[in-house]
Order: structure tokens, then C-alpha cells, then sequence
């Protein structure tokens, strides 16, 4: 399928492709036709084009992974209907076992908080 580009009516911000491409996104409109990725694993037959770049559109996952978020949503048309296309992003957190123990970092504006297993990282046992 092939996926037109379209300028968001009220932009969020501006996310760059595995090429360097610049797309800016705004608000969900409509149906979401697939998703795309900085990097994607999965070939595909599908591309959302602009003038003078193109990218790989996969379909759409019915749930995100645990290290996986919706950055925003790109419009776009195809075959004269309006839609979208997902963006998705690496998430923030993380989980990874470290001395034994489970531990969770969560970066938040710009801060790091680490959560152990025993208690919330308030000094209480629980």
C-alpha cells in the first residue's frame, strides 16, 4: 500500500528516521493504518511517502511491548481515505536484575529513580 504524507493540523514535534528524514506528527486522526520504526526488523510492501522520502509502514501491533511507547501519530491518506500512522519509540524505563536483587530504573525529567524489590526506595520495609 502507499500512504501519503500529510502536514498534522496542530504539530507536536518532529520525529527523524533511521535516514535522517524529518517527519512531523500531531494528534491521532482517524483509522491508524500501521506503524513505523526507527528500525524495523520487518520487510514490507507498504511505504509512507512525501515528496522526496519514503518509509517502511508494518502493520499494527495489537499491544505494545513492555520497553515500547507511542511517540505520536503521522497523518496520512490512502486509496482518498484520512488516517494515521503510529509511531513507536523505545520506552523509558527499564528492568534488568542486578546484585541478586530486581531492580526497576525509571528515568523521569531527566532524574533517574531506582525501586528496589523490598520497598519503594523510601526506606520502608514492605
Amino acid at each position: 500500500m502507499k500512504y501519503e504524507y500529510m502536514v498534522p493540523d496542530r504539530v507536536q514535534g518532529v520525529w527523524k528516521d533511521e535516514q535522517g528524514c524529518l517527519w512531523e506528527y500531531g494528534d491521532r486522526e482517524g483509522t491508524v493504518f500501521g506503524e513505523v520504526r526507527r528500525k524495523s526488523k520487518v520487510e514490507s510492501q507498504s511505504f509512507l511517502h512525501d515528496d522526496a522520502h519514503q518509509i517502511p509502514v508494518t502493520p499494527l501491533q495489537k499491544r505494545r511491548g513492555m520497553f515500547e511507547r507511542v511517540v505520536g501519530y503521522i497523518p496520512c491518506v490512502c486509496e482518498g481515505e484520512r488516517g494515521c500512522v503510529c509511531i513507536v519509540a523505545p520506552g523509558y524505563g527499564r528492568m534488568a536484575p542486578k546484585g541478586g536483587a530486581l531492580r526497576a530504573t525509571v528515568h523521569h525529567g531527566g532524574r533517574s529513580h531506582l525501586f528496589h524489590e523490598q520497598g519503594d526506595g523510601r526506606g520502608e520495609d514492605g
